[in-house]
């Protein structure tokens, strides 16, 4: 379990646990520029969106080798935790900017990392376990050690080895609970064609399978966009949600994600999971070619201009189905009454989340790889139910349950 304002149980009811990994001024140029101008208040923002989104954990990560990351990380967090309630993950490599992060976020948070890279006596290791215990932080570790020829571990027996090094370590020596780790396994660029990765993603796969069934007390966290760095954009979405499907079959507990690029792995089509699925086992003559040969002149993700362009009934579908929970229902209310085309923008409405529904609801794969808000587990039986113009007519309503679940993935369905 971690926390922010809100507790966030991690378990197999939960799973995977998004991590949104945009206040990121080492993987988001718009984050770095935003906090490069001092405008962090705008930057804080990200984190909000990220939240609406889906993400259950914020990383937040200002490690920029041309400013002051301490005087950063205390100005941001300073507006972010009066912006999201969800548990926070600091991610840096400088202890003294743990430490000052830790200060100032509430409730139980996550490092982000530590490994056994210059062995357990190094200074940076020994004092982030004592922050972590003085703050009852829960610790990432990467599946990283002294070895000089493969430091970084790429195979499944590696991953094993390390995790399990790493978890006497803690665990006996230090004193540290088993739920308050979290291993990272590492993820490998799978499509760049050096030959040091080809089969990287299977044994991404398989390392996770054998860290949970060996220490099924501990947690797994994957980065998942680094596996398709350097494939075309839309390739780079679909490769990301098909080795997060398979790793989550094996037992991932946490994935760091942009809750906005991924799509769900049932809207997929049958094709391209195969080329993405040659592409992790290496089958074919060369899967980096065929791949690549797909996706290159296709469109990522619905963009903000494409959606400018969509019919009024397409775009306001797109918006309700998009509603927080705590959204007023007056403010949607409001959006339809003021529509001449009410009747004909209700029924459309209608279709497209009976749709949804049932694509997220409908059978239990699909339950399994649902990434919206699955930590709630009571379901409320609230109702929209569409205004006047009509007030004689039976009114529309739509389950307030499948609106709120709907809403961090329904642009990507739609």
């Amino acid at each position: 379990m971690v926390s922010g304002i809100e507790t966030m149980v991690i378990d197999t009811d939960t799973r995977p646990v998004i991590v949104g990994e945009r206040t990121n001024v080492l993987g988001s140029r718009k984050f770095k520029r935003l906090i490069g101008e001092g405008k962090f208040e705008e930057a804080s923002e990200i984190g909000r969106a990220q939240v609406r989104r889906g993400a259950h954990i914020v990383d937040i990560n200002l490690q920029d080798p041309d400013r002051e990351e301490i005087a950063d990380v205390t100005r941001f967090l300073e507006i972010e935790v009066k912006k999201v309630k969800v548990p926070l993950m600091i991610d840096s490599t400088d202890s003294r900017v743990v430490e000052e992060a830790l200060k100032r976020t509430p409730g139980k948070s996550l490092i982000n990392s530590i490994n056994l890279e210059d062995g357990e006596h190094s200074d940076r290791f020994q004092t982030v376990i004592r922050l972590a215990k003085r703050f009852g932080a829960a610790i990432v570790v990467g599946c990283i050690d002294e070895d000089k020829q493969q430091a970084q571990a790429i195979t499944r027996e590696r991953k094993l080895q390390i995790a399990v090094r790493s978890y006497n370590l803690l665990t006996e020596k230090y004193g540290i609970e088993p739920e308050d780790i979290i291993f990272d396994p590492l993820t490998f660029p799978i499509g760049t064609g050096d030959k040091n990765y080809i089969g990287a993603g299977v044994e991404i796969i398989e390392g996770i399978r054998l860290i949970k069934h060996a220490l099924p007390r501990a947690k797994t966290i994957l980065g998942i966009s680094n596996v398709s760095f350097g494939l075309p954009a839309a390739g780079r979405e679909v490769l990301n949600s098909v080795l997060l499907y398979h790793c989550v079959q094996a037992g991932l507990d946490l994935a760091m994600v942009n809750t906005e690029g991924l799509p769900r792995y049932q809207s997929i089509p049958e094709e391209e999971r195969t080329l993405a699925d040659d592409l992790i086992w290496w089958r074919g003559d060369d899967p980096i070619a065929a791949f690549a040969a797909h996706f290159r002149e296709r469109k990522s993700a619905v963009t903000a201009e494409d959606r400018k362009s969509m019919p009024l009934d397409d775009r306001l579908a797109r918006y309700l189905a998009s509603i927080d929970q705590h959204s007023s229902n007056d403010r949607a209310a409001q959006l339809v009454s003021d529509t001449p085309r009410c009747r004909r923008l209700a029924q459309s409405l209608l279709t497209r989340l009976d749709v949804l529904h049932w694509r997220a609801f409908g059978a239990e794969q699909k339950r399994q790889t649902y990434l919206g808000r699955s930590t709630e587990k009571q379901k409320k039986e609230r109702t929209f139910s569409l205004p006047p113009p009509f007030p004689r007519e039976p009114a529309c309503a739509i389950p307030w349950d499948a609106m709120r679940r709907l809403s961090s993935r329904a642009d990507k369905l739609l």
